[in-house]
């Protein structure tokens, strides 16, 4: 997945101040109004409001005791976040504030995006080093706006925060909102079919004896989150050996697809590099069957996936062929939004960092005539002091390396990453 990235030279930006007083919203709003605010990820605020405030210009609706009630709340827990994720002290945090009514509708609505946006903070996870906690955060960040898109997709009731003119356009990078329409597709798509499948999969857990401890879909839907979010840890920050090429990523998502829609491949280069397809099906099933919930999920409901439609006529339960396909083209279409281009190894993010490698320019009278063609030396032209064009041009090299980067705090708080 495309992360935040601002490929500036690193710049201490510590203020020469000293911080003034959390309430002080005057020079806060100075500040953003002078200083360029880079639109990448940051805390989201659901303020649940009174329908009568949704009417008001934004201005008129933040003065509200209820609205400042809730920001202030915020802002103590934000703090003390920080603190444990060992950041310095920031004399303010950007926020993008979404309001939704305050009904019951609306709190459903706030409950299950919260729920989503929790999941990094909530996965039991210890950062080894700085970095890791800025990732963890970053990550935090990303899931708190998958789970506001998730419930408004789920549930509407609110604007699209990632239409054109949505809240996430304000605050956003266009990378960034392409990547969470893409998981989020794939995220309604799974939820759908976990809807869709519950009861087969309560069948199958029943017929291996197993208690089904979820109460509705949305709990198993969660609990897969979760795990996935750890499976995650476990290959980028916490990875022990060396780190996974992109190439290799788009590889496994696409063998994945492959085994989900149950479609062999016969090219020969692809065998060559990923074995034939019953190989790969075996560790495919190898996998899921020790994949916690996703993989009793998938096993449960793959038989009765869109290549099985005759097994599926002498079933009594809600037909799954069209969920899954639309899962399954969801997964395929959305593959660059789950390619990681930070690459961790040893604990620590690294970067793919272009360079161009600038010849060191050749004085043309140093050069056989038959070997210099520049326009020139049809002239008649005096050589002595040119440099040949042909041999400058052949010469000029870009090259590639995985750069270290780190996460950093700028003056206004937003967290960037930077080249080492």
């Amino acid at each position: 997945m495309e992360q935040p990235f601002i490929p500036l030279p690193h710049k201490d930006m510590q203020s020469d101040f000293s911080p003034l007083p959390i309430s002080d919203r005057s020079l806060h709003q100075w500040a953003e109004c002078l200083l360029e605010k880079p639109k990448v990820l940051q805390d989201i605020v659901l303020i649940p409001v009174p329908q009568s405030l949704l009417s008001l210009p934004y201005e008129a609706r933040r003065r509200s005791p209820t609205v400042q009630k809730t920001l202030n709340e915020w802002e103590r827990q934000i703090r003390e976040d920080d603190l444990c994720f060992g950041f310095e002290e920031r004399c303010w945090i950007p926020r993008v504030e979404i309001y939704i009514p305050n009904t019951p509708h609306g709190q459903q609505l706030i409950q299950i995006a919260t729920e989503i946006g929790k999941i990094p903070l909530l996965a039991g996870i210890v950062p080894k080093n700085q970095e890791q906690a800025y990732w963890l955060k970053t990550l935090h960040y990303f899931y708190q706006a998958r789970g506001i898109l998730f419930a408004y997709k789920l549930l509407r009731g609110i604007p699209n925060p990632s239409s054109t003119k949505g809240v996430f356009q304000q605050y956003f990078s266009t990378s960034i909102i392409r990547n969470l329409k893409l998981v989020n597709e794939v995220d309604i798509a799974e939820y759908q079919l976990i809807s869709a499948g519950e009861p087969y999969l309560k069948s199958w857990m029943a017929g291996r004896q197993q208690p089904y401890p979820f109460q509705d879909p949305l709990q198993l839907f969660l609990e897969i989150e979760k795990q996935a979010f750890l499976q995650g840890w476990e290959l980028g920050p916490n990875n022990a050996g060396d780190w996974v090429s992109i190439e290799d990523q788009k590889d496994l998502l696409s063998v994945r697809v492959f085994l989900l829609q149950q479609f062999q491949w016969t090219e020969f280069k692809r065998i060559e590099k990923r074995g034939t397809y019953k190989e790969q099906e075996r560790r495919y099933l190898k996998f899921l069957q020790k994949n916690g919930w996703y993989g009793r999920f998938i096993l449960a409901l793959r038989s009765h996936g869109e290549p099985n439609l005759e097994a599926l006529r002498f079933h009594n339960g809600p037909k799954l062929e069209e969920p899954w396909r639309q899962y399954v083209e969801a997964l395929r279409d959305s593959k660059i939004a789950y390619i990681d281009d930070f690459y961790w190894r040893k604990g620590l993010p690294y970067k793919r960092k272009e360079n161009t490698v600038e010849p060191k320019p050749i004085p043309c009278s140093s050069i056989p005539p038959d070997q210099c063609n520049c326009p020139f030396r049809s002239l008649g032209t005096d050589l002595s002091a040119s440099n040949c064009l042909k041999l400058l041009q052949e010469a000029t090299k870009k090259t590639a390396e995985r750069a270290r980067v780190k996460g950093s705090l700028n003056s206004l708080g937003y967290l960037l990453w930077l080249w080492a």
